[in-house]
């Protein structure tokens, strides 16, 4: 026989950016309503139209954002509650997990989908018993782990970004769109010229630009896009650049973007490629962000000049 002496929800914190000690994280149970058992549900919007009104807050947590692990206590009659009910009428559906507040702090915890031989991340309930025999005699106390069955995020940007600055940055997405139709005027390049070399050079703002010291491979991708207009929905891309590493808010961003330029030059408007479009590596992953000083960026095109015949 086990008596739960205690249950807590662990958590495993993969990255944090942002500058708080801690961070405040609100917890919320969702109904025990079988028709909002969210993994029965494919739309991710649907799912949290559905779940956002049907929770009932639990409690509050502060976080601190150095730990590699974080513990949420619950009642418990809330575990026993999940335990013993299990008929068609009730069904677990788990909590939502919510930053208190709107501070600039990110943080990131490993799914389900997290585990390896050498490293379990995943999400899971931690139970604390007491052990005894048939006849209530102590045995000794044990750890008991049930990990999660499911999991799901759903981000909303709060962020507000100034006009002045172009932002990049990874979980929080952020891109950049530059539209560039006017680079086939024959005042840049003449009909019969030849492109030899089209650098892209962008320097950060050092004071809004947030880089993890422990992300060594944070570089730039930079690719053509083409749409009928360039704010639709239906936008696509082809083609791409990639700059240097980038490790450090001092550095010039370099890209090498020649063939880029030269599909903008070479063809017609009515093919509808329209500019550049910039977005940082793995940026569903990690929490830095670069501030792209627009009136510090320069584009160096080499050519070759050629006299019409």
């Amino acid at each position: 026989v086990a008596t739960i002496n205690s249950a807590n929800v662990v958590l495993y914190v993969a990255d944090y950016w942002g500058s708080e000690a801690n961070i405040s994280l609100d917890i919320s149970m969702l109904a025990n309503d079988t028709s909002l058992y969210w993994e029965n549900i494919s739309a991710v919007d649907e799912t949290f139209e559905k779940l956002e009104g049907n929770t009932v807050y639990y409690n509050t947590y502060s976080v601190p954002t150095d730990a590699d692990s974080v513990y949420l206590p619950l009642d418990l009659t809330l575990i026993d509650d999940w335990y013993t009910k299990r008929d068609s009428f009730y069904v677990n559906n788990g909590f939502t997990v919510k930053k208190s507040d709107l501070s600039d702090g990110l943080i990131a915890f490993h799914t389900l989908e997290y585990s390896s031989t050498s490293n379990d991340l995943r999400p899971r309930l931690r139970l604390e018993c007491s052990l005894s025999d048939t006849n209530d005699v102590y045995l000794k106390d044990s750890t008991f782990f049930v990990y999660s069955s499911g999991d799901m995020q759903y981000t909303e940007s709060s962020s507000i970004i100034p006009d002045s600055l172009f932002y990049l940055s990874q979980g929080n997405i952020h891109r950049a769109f530059l539209e560039m139709d006017n680079i086939r005027q024959d005042t840049l390049l003449g009909p019969t010229d030849l492109l030899n070399k089209a650098d892209l050079h962008l320097v950060m703002d050092e004071l809004s630009t947030n880089i993890n010291i422990e992300d060594t491979l944070i570089y730039l991708t930079a690719r053509l896009f083409k749409t009928d207009y360039w704010e639709d929905d239906s936008i696509e891309y082809m083609y791409t650049a990639i700059s240097n590493i980038i490790d450090d808010p001092s550095d010039t961003i370099k890209i090498d973007i020649s063939q880029l330029v030269q599909y903008l030059i070479s063809n017609p408007k009515d093919n509808q490629y329209e500019g550049l479009f910039f977005y940082l590596n793995n940026e569903y992953n990690g929490f830095n962000i670069l501030s792209i000083d627009p009136d510090k960026t320069e584009l160096d095109i080499v050519y070759t000049k050629v006299n019409n015949e």
